[in-house]
């Protein structure tokens, strides 16, 4: 039990991020929020209810609008945080190291759509191509790769990406240095 409230506790700026984006990318395609829960204990962790978006495109993005948020800032908080390591010299500026580690990680843990995101995209995908929108098809793959991602959990899915997210971060760093 208290092993499950630390992993929750660490992954809560990532979820928070997470529920920002469809947030912010319902706002900026025009559908109506209901309801956001940024971050709760309980399952899910975070939500956001909307109206159903009336254009695939905006279902699509808000959908995918997570992934590309979390993974931004998970490459830019680990690039400026391998900077933070390397010039870290007293203990406020190695704690800074560690909380802006932390965020970096959480934001690329939960970048990954969740399986209530790829549902939404299927269905919708479902719904526009029977109803003449042959761009539609294209959601398929992409709610299929939610999927496979989501199903490889387990298997640390979320980690290798997180790993991944941190290796463009040092390639960053690299380039910059």
């Amino acid at each position: 039990m208290l092993l499950n409230y630390l992993r929750i506790a660490f992954l809560a700026p990532g979820i928070m991020l997470h529920e920002f984006a469809h947030h912010l990318l319902c706002l900026l395609s025009g559908v109506r929020v209901q309801q956001v829960v940024y971050f709760r204990l309980g399952n899910p962790a975070g939500y956001v209810v909307h109206d159903e978006p009336g254009l695939y495109r905006q279902i699509f993005a808000i959908v995918a609008g997570p992934f590309f948020l979390n993974s931004a800032v998970s490459v830019v908080l680990l690039n400026l945080t391998l900077r933070q390591w390397a010039q870290a010299t007293d203990l406020p500026g190695f704690g800074l190291a560690v909380f802006m580690t932390w965020l970096g990680l959480s934001a690329g843990l939960q970048a990954i759509p969740s399986r209530a995101d790829a549902r939404n995209l299927f269905d919708s995908s479902t719904w526009h191509l029977f109803h003449g929108n042959p761009f539609a098809a294209l959601g398929y793959p992409v709610a299929a790769a939610i999927y496979l991602v989501q199903l490889a959990r387990p298997l640390a899915a979320d980690w290798y990406y997180t790993v991944l997210m941190a290796y463009l971060a040092t390639r960053g760093f690299a380039g910059l240095s």
